[in-house]
């Protein structure tokens, strides 16, 4: 809903920032959630990585990528978002590493 008031790409930008970390806490809530009904099965390990991984994406969104979006620094804005994706690389391949789904 906000992307109607929008009026230029840095607004529509910051607006997509904005639901990427949403979507990041959101995450570490349901791991965070899963890994305490899990803690003596095999999927408690991937999903402690998964959990951490998740953890410091959004670190990652929250701290460097919005300040270095609003200085204008938008490699670096790409560089912090574009290492917060790897979260779901990283957690793929640890329930890879115990044989099941992610």
């Amino acid at each position: 809903p906000q992307s109607a008031h929008a009026s230029t790409e840095h607004d529509l930008a910051s607006i997509a920032l904005e639901i990427t970390i949403d979507t990041a806490k959101h995450s570490v809530k349901v791991i965070n959630d899963l890994d305490k009904k899990k803690q003596s099965k095999p999927e408690a390990f991937a999903l402690a990585i998964c959990l951490k991984a998740y953890t410091e994406a959004t670190s990652a969104l929250e701290i460097y990528a919005v300040s270095n979006f609003q200085m204008g620094a938008y490699t670096s804005t790409l560089a912090n978002v574009s290492f917060a994706m790897g979260a779901s690389d990283t957690c793929k391949k640890a329930f890879k590493r115990i044989g099941k789904e992610s």
